[in-house]
């Protein structure tokens, strides 16, 4: 299913939108170069929402889009966090975790997974970027504080909300306070386009270009 999936999106060359405007200001970063902690959600949920899988093909299209000095790391989370892949330069090995996502009756602990992510890349440091790009299809509990710990650390939001219950306006909230973004996908359906408007904005990043819309609802 996985390499039927990945055909799919990998051969879509389709131009990507422009996003420039303000964002909070975070320290300056001379490097090129990302590290991406990738948080997935495994609730039950995600079945009815996604059926055919459609996020995995188009987080693997990211992947392949990263430079090859760019670290990801990929983590799914319901009530609990799990670690598949630790930051690693080896896009093969992350692209790989996918195949190994499951899904859970549990509920969704945002806040978990935000801290979890953020201990990834304070753990492992280096001189790139740094963001998370939260993937979720519901809400969940949350704390403040981690967006001004994320902030602090250098490390950017982003937010891919699926469905008509995700609670876009914690999403939006977490973006706009750390200098990310948040879109939604009303379906799965518009997944692709979704990911390749994220994967445009990370490169703008990392060549110290303005984000547009940062936090805004889309």
């Amino acid at each position: 299913m996985f390499k039927k999936i990945l055909s799919k999106f990998s051969n879509n060359d389709k131009a990507l939108s422009n996003f420039e405007s303000q964002s909070p200001t975070l320290p300056k970063i001379e490097t090129k170069f990302l590290d991406l902690v990738f948080l997935i959600d495994s609730s039950l949920s995600m079945k009815e929402n996604d059926p055919e899988f459609q996020r995995v093909g188009a987080a693997m299209m990211l992947i392949k889009a990263l430079e090859p000095a760019d670290r990801i790391a990929v983590i799914q989370f319901e009530e609990e966090t799990e670690t598949m892949c630790a930051l690693t330069t080896d896009k093969d090995k992350a692209i790989n975790c996918f195949e190994k996502l499951r899904l859970t009756d549990k509920g969704t602990r945002i806040d978990r997974a935000i801290l979890r992510g953020i201990k990834e890349l304070t753990n492992n440091p280096s001189s790139n970027h740094r963001a998370i790009l939260l993937f979720t299809d519901g809400g969940g509990t949350y704390k403040e504080n981690l967006n001004k710990m994320a902030r602090e650390s250098g490390i950017r939001i982003f937010c891919i909300g699926l469905g008509n219950k995700v609670n876009k306006y914690l999403c939006q909230s977490m973006a706009l306070k750390t200098g990310g973004m948040y879109l939604h996908a009303k379906d799965a359906g518009m997944l692709l386009n979704i990911f390749q408007r994220v994967t445009y904005v990370f490169k703008r990043l990392v060549t110290q270009e303005p984000i547009r819309d940062a936090g805004r609802l889309l």
